[in-house]
């Protein structure tokens, strides 16, 4: 797509500066996937333009003529990669004692639900999965004062200074995709994904905080449309004739972010200070799944794989060190949203079909 078309999309020439997004950039963004949609369905058909809205759905067509739906409920297991080089603690009045590039997340797991519903020319696709308490931890043990390297740097006292991140991600997606070929299918469609991410620095504070909990914190909403590609690479006979099947997804859009960032101090318990901000912006999602299917029969399949997704123009707590303080600062606050972060992980469910 040329930039050409990209301004009779969005409305917007993307060879300048990053735009602002508002809601009738979305509905937008929507439409064309749509259109990108219809418009292959209707090269697919030989130029058949009423079959596109024929959801007939007694009638099946293709290698899935014998099942109208597949669905596959089970777990996914994401990392993520390590934020950016961003100063977070420093020797005070001295070197850095830790970077954010040094935080190393665990992987942690969740839910994956999803739902095909096979059509005689165009056929339904749902997924949502979540998976929340991707975990790094750092413990520091200075020996003399140091800093927390906010906007103006917090001077703190203390023998030991736990740090946390705490990433969490959400996803929704509902897909039209074609029905015609065998081997493959177009697909476009509308989805929502929930970004958080909280860092937390905790420790007691022989200057003036006592016991504290200093949080800087990021959430994004994404809401926009997407576009991709469903292969099936390689049906075998690895485990038995035509029991093992190779796919690969491929999927990008292009979605409005609301993205929201904040720092909160906590002494004792209680909530002293408290600031958050909004910003929009403009944000890209990048998804590559491999997984590989052996079907026990007709009906039940066993289902695993691999997901790398990228997200890109967001808000993630470290990276709002620098635009946050709890002095005082009269400077108004502002968010961050130029974030990137990768999620990979393995996928692993059973899948029913009928």
């Amino acid at each position: 797509m040329g930039r050409g078309e990209l301004k009779r999309c969005f409305g917007r020439d993307f060879s300048t500066a990053r735009p602002r997004i508002n809601d009738a950039m979305i509905r937008r963004s929507i439409t064309c996937a749509l259109a990108v949609l219809l418009a292959c369905c209707h090269a697919a058909r030989g130029g058949e333009i009423g079959g596109l809205v024929d959801f007939d759905l007694l009638g099946f067509s293709g290698r899935h003529a014998a099942r109208g739906w597949d669905v596959w409920v089970g777990a996914i297991f994401l990392d993520r990669s390590n934020p950016g080089a961003t100063p977070l603690v420093s020797v005070d009045g001295g070197p850095e004692l830790l970077d954010a590039s040094a935080l190393n997340f665990s992987t942690q797991g969740g839910w994956d639900i999803n739902a095909i519903r096979y059509g005689k020319s165009v056929d339904l696709e749902f997924r949502y999965f979540h998976v929340n308490h991707i975990t790094a931890e750092q413990t520091l043990l200075p020996t003399g004062d140091i800093t927390i390297d906010l906007r103006d740097p917090l001077p703190i006292s203390t023998s030991q200074l736990d740090v946390y991140d705490v990433t969490g991600l959400q996803s929704v997606e509902l897909n039209l995709r074609t029905g015609k070929h065998a081997n493959f299918a177009l697909l476009a469609g509308f989805r929502h994904l929930t970004l958080r991410d909280t860092i937390s620095f905790r420790g007691d504070d022989e200057l003036a905080l006592g016991d504290f909990n200093l949080n800087l914190s990021a959430l994004n909403r994404l809401y926009g449309g997407q576009i991709g590609v469903d292969c099936l690479l390689s049906a075998g006979s690895f485990f038995g004739a035509g029991r093992f099947e190779l796919k690969t997804a491929l999927k990008a859009g292009v979605y409005g972010n609301t993205g929201s960032a904040g720092v909160s101090l906590g002494q004792m318990s209680s909530l002293d200070d408290a600031t958050t901000v909004q910003r929009q912006s403009t944000a890209f999602v990048g998804d590559i799944t491999i997984s590989g299917l052996y079907y026990i029969n007709d009906t039940w399949a066993l289902r695993g794989g691999y997901q790398l997704l990228w997200i890109s123009g967001v808000a993630l707590a470290p990276d709002q060190a620098q635009h946050f303080t709890v002095t005082g600062d009269p400077q108004p606050y502002s968010a961050d949203v130029s974030g990137n972060v990768f999620f990979n992980g393995a996928l692993v469910s059973v899948q029913a079909s009928w």
